[in-house]
């Protein structure tokens, strides 16, 4: 009976112990998985990102090239734009000089800002006059001048305030 009581023992320690080396298998089968889940999901995250940002430069570079090729058509439109008046008692040209201006500011044409004082990056000037204002001070626009996207189409032509000539 003793030699069955030892059989029965050893099977039960056999046991345990198959099941604990089972046991440490998962385990390590579960680490390992685990461990392939997350690189496997930053690979995801990193081809997101690298897709995203070629989209950013393809879509940075299609505007561009977009403007690029507008912007010759843009300047003749411009020079059209600038014979029809802006104060005409015409009624189908003001609609036409609206619609114009209004089609090349659907794809990214901006009039420059006048400001008080002349900005040599933006600004040409075509006329000086005399006054209490200050040197360079903006008293009118002859012509407006227009931006695409980021860059300058033309500067707005502006007649300004001269310096005053010291005597001598």
């Amino acid at each position: 009976m003793r030699d069955l009581d030892q059989i029965d023992q050893f099977d039960e320690n056999n046991e345990a112990e198959t099941l604990l080396e089972s046991m440490r298998a998962l385990k390590e089968e579960q680490v390992r998985l685990n461990d392939l889940f997350v690189r496997r999901l930053n690979n995801d995250r990193a081809k997101a990102a690298a897709y995203d940002e070629l989209y950013r430069q393809l879509e940075w570079a299609r505007r561009g090239l977009t403007q690029e090729a507008i912007r010759p058509l843009a300047l003749r439109l411009l020079k059209l734009i600038d014979t029809l008046p802006e104060d005409s008692s015409n009624e189908l040209l003001l609609a036409v000089r609206t619609e114009l201006l209004s089609l090349l500011e659907e794809n990214g044409l901006s009039e420059v800002v006048v400001g008080d004082f002349v900005d040599p990056s933006l600004h040409e000037i075509v006329d000086t006059t005399t006054g209490d204002a200050e040197p360079n001070y903006i008293v009118e626009v002859k012509r407006p001048g227009y931006t695409l996207g980021e860059h300058l189409l033309r500067p707005a032509q502006v007649v300004v305030v001269a310096r005053e000539q010291e005597p001598g």
